[in-house]
């Protein structure tokens, strides 16, 4: 007999592209630095104020989304797409292990989300205990 599942309704992929496809409506046309530079357009911080994350989430998302390119993060991809490892990736652009993920599409799920996971919820208990 299947194990009952805790959360039956969640589904992390779905509100994944949820969100994306959320944030990328808001932001509107997409930018791109090589245009100029268009100082009417939303602004990294607005979006994260809107959806309550933080800029660099607003980054990531508008990237996976296709909606936010400059030079950097055209220049990250493009090394990673050619099969470069983050190491390689980060010395080629000098740029951090966490700043060069952070020029990266989303590949797995957004972490902090609305709707966790089951796991996550046993994790943040098991947190919460712990600081006990």
């Amino acid at each position: 007999m299947a194990r009952h599942r805790l959360k039956p309704e969640l589904n992390i992929e779905e509100d994944m592209a949820n969100l994306i496809e959320r944030v990328a409506k808001w932001y509107g046309e997409p930018y791109d630095d090589r245009h100029g530079c268009d100082y009417d357009h939303v602004s990294l911080r607005q979006v994260a104020k809107e959806f309550n994350i933080t800029v660099l989430k607003a980054r990531k998302i508008l990237i996976t989304a296709n909606r936010y390119s400059i030079r950097q993060s055209r220049e990250v991809i493009s090394l990673y797409e050619q099969g470069e490892s983050i190491d390689r990736i980060m010395s080629a652009t000098g740029l951090s292990r966490s700043s060069v993920i952070s020029y990266l599409p989303y590949q797995k799920t957004i972490y902090n989300m609305e709707n966790k996971s089951v796991g996550a919820d046993r994790i943040e208990r098991w947190r919460k205990g712990k600081k006990k």
